[in-house]
């Protein structure tokens, strides 16, 4: 099917035919639907929001991901003639697909569109973490094993039969690329199959949840009764493949199906770069801290220079982990953050980053209405009807519904700017009936409600509009400039299948090397999933005991118990420290979750 029309720099020409309003939408043949008034091209605006490594002069066509304002506005990319049709992501305000060059800048410019992205490659950050976190200790002593926790590792696969990991894997989900396969989904569950081609996630998944069932116990994970679930994602791991994986998570704990706490991520990008908000990746971690999800990030391993943080480290939302070794001293390996002499951002403090944050994503209205109106019509495949409003001077944001019969008809939502052909600052061009529309606006300015048909259309429909007095904010969000924690990463013993590639890079000859099923592996790819089963920990001590908690809980408190060990620790090295498991599991198990102000870091 083809779904085009006459928008900014788009064809005259479009179609509708078994159209999905899901997911997957293919493109093929035209139809014809009459010209109608183009939208405004690309400008400084739409440039900035273009990930410069994205070519616009180009006519080959380039995978990305495009990040919305919401997630029914992903389907106004039907609009374009897309030669793989998009993927729109069930909960993810999120589109992927593949786009030449013109096509990156017309999308671009409309005013949903908050970042186009390129589906740009990501890196895997590749004797007992149980001692030195004092987590062993949590398990024998205190008694809380993660049976009441559920935590996710997207990482490259997993030994599903592994001995140490099969009773406690509770789906392991492989990729599916929904723009070649057909498939109306991203991943499928391949059950107890080995989906790891190297090790690494297996590696991973048995630091959090390894029951130590092969080794008499010797090589349990931190948390070795919580319920684990895998996204595998292969050797290849591209941007697409984990913000589909925490798409999915998301859907599924909305929809009852999963209940996930603590997700490990021992991948990323970008060493040094600013943090940035809307990122695919920063986005599906914003959206799942606010679900009640706390994401645990690996370091990266270009240290010991500094400001060489994974940029998905950086976020003021998640916990970045370095990597030590177990005497507590932080690996060369382990990136570092910035020096406060650092020119550029090298804020450390994460209450006001957040806050920060949360002021971005916040509405940009108030709750003080100063005008509202409704307008009426018939609109048809001739032309798009129009209906002039005068903005208030006090105006400053707006909300309008558009609602048409019969419903089966697809209709398309604008707001133009000063005249029927001026810029458009806001747009309902989804799949959805009722279209909604929302946005900043200038008081005392004229604005024009485009009803534009989409295809083939007779429809009589309704607007209703209502403005408000707007929030004037100049914010920009801080990222977080040093690790949170720093746990081991030097030599972790942990899972591994007999077979796997992995298993030769720590091998010393030593007895530990004649277990099967486990090897040892350096970087802050180890470091990050011991944090992560650390904080597994917390969650079945809380849930224990009836404490309720947000993510923001557990990561307090698990800095501020953190150790100042060394005289070397530096905040841009470690951050608050090295874990103390026993000391955060204690708090959370009394309901003494940390404040911010009780986070200190380790040279103050």
């Amino acid at each position: 099917m083809s779904h085009t029309i006459d928008d900014e720099a788009e064809s005259d020409g479009g179609g509708r035919s078994g159209l999905s309003r899901r997911t997957l939408l293919k493109a093929a043949g035209t139809a014809g639907v009459a010209s109608l008034t183009p939208l405004v091209g690309v400008g400084s605006a739409a440039a900035a929001r273009i990930d410069a490594s994205l070519d616009t002069a180009t006519d080959a066509l380039q995978e990305v991901l495009v990040v919305f304002d919401a997630n029914a506005d992903v389907d106004r990319l039907r609009h374009l003639d897309l030669e793989k049709g998009y993927h729109r992501f069930e909960v993810l305000p999120i589109g992927y697909t593949a786009l030449t060059g013109a096509q990156i800048e017309t999308v671009a410019a409309w005013p949903e569109v908050r970042y186009v992205q390129a589906n740009r490659e990501l890196e895997y950050y590749n004797d007992d973490a149980r001692a030195t976190t004092r987590a062993g200790a949590v398990q024998s002593d205190l008694g809380y094993t993660g049976e009441r926790a559920h935590a996710v590792v997207i990482d490259s696969g997993v030994d599903g039969d592994h001995p140490d990991l099969r009773d406690d894997l509770a789906a392991n989900w492989r990729y599916v690329n929904p723009l070649s396969s057909g498939e109306d989904t991203t991943w499928v569950e391949a059950g107890s199959v080995d989906t790891d081609d190297n090790g690494h996630g297996t590696h991973c998944s048995g630091s959090i949840t390894g029951s130590g069932a092969a080794s008499d116990g010797r090589y349990r994970g931190m948390a070795p009764d919580a319920a684990l679930t895998v996204y595998s994602a292969g050797l290849a791991l591209f941007i697409v493949k984990p913000v589909a994986a925490y798409d999915h998570l998301l859907a599924r704990v909305r929809d009852g199906e999963a209940d996930v706490q603590v997700v490990s991520n021992s991948w990323g990008g970008g060493d040094g770069t600013d943090f940035d908000p809307d990122d695919a990746v920063n986005v599906a971690t914003w959206e799942a801290y606010r679900e009640g999800i706390l994401s645990v990030f690996a370091a990266s391993n270009s240290g010991p220079d500094t400001d060489t943080l994974n940029q998905y480290a950086t976020a003021p939302h998640v916990l970045g982990v370095a990597a030590t070794d177990d005497e507590k001293r932080v690996t060369d390996f382990s990136s570092r953050g910035r020096k406060p002499s650092y020119d550029g951002p090298t804020n450390y403090d994460r209450k006001t980053a957040l806050r920060n944050l949360e002021a971005y994503y916040a509405a940009d209205k108030t709750e003080t209405e100063v005008d509202s109106g409704s307008h009426s019509g018939t609109v048809t495949a001739t032309a798009s009807e129009y209906h002039r409003w005068d903005a208030p001077k006090r105006a400053g944001y707006v909300e309008a519904t558009l609602s048409w019969t019969p419903s089966a008809e697809d209709v398309d939502f604008y707001l133009r700017e000063g005249s029927r052909d001026g810029p458009v600052v806001a747009s309902g061009a989804t799949l959805e009936e009722p279209e909604t529309l929302s946005g900043a606006i200038e008081g005392g300015t004229a604005y024009y409600f485009e009803v534009r048909p989409y295809a083939t259309v007779a429809a009589d429909y309704g607007i209703e509009f209502t403005a408000y007095e707007g929030v004037k904010r100049d914010v920009t969000p801080s990222g977080i400039y040093r690790p949170g924690v720093g746990t081991p990463g030097k030599l972790v013993m942990s899972t591994l299948a007999p077979t796997d590639p992995l298993q030769a890079y720590g091998a010393t000859g030593g007895e530990a090397d004649a277990e099967p099923y486990y090897g040892r592996i350096s970087g802050t790819s180890m470091a990050c999933p011991v944090a992560a089963g650390c904080a597994t920990l917390l969650v079945d001590a809380a849930r224990e005991n009836g404490v309720a908690f947000e993510p923001i809980d557990v990561l307090n408190t698990l800095e501020a118990t953190a150790e100042d060990v060394h005289e070397s620790y530096v905040p841009w090295s470690i951050g608050a420290g090295f874990v103390d498991a026993y000391a955060a599991v204690e708090r959370a198990a009394d309901g003494k979750w940390a404040s911010f102000g009780e986070v200190k870091l380790v040279d103050e």
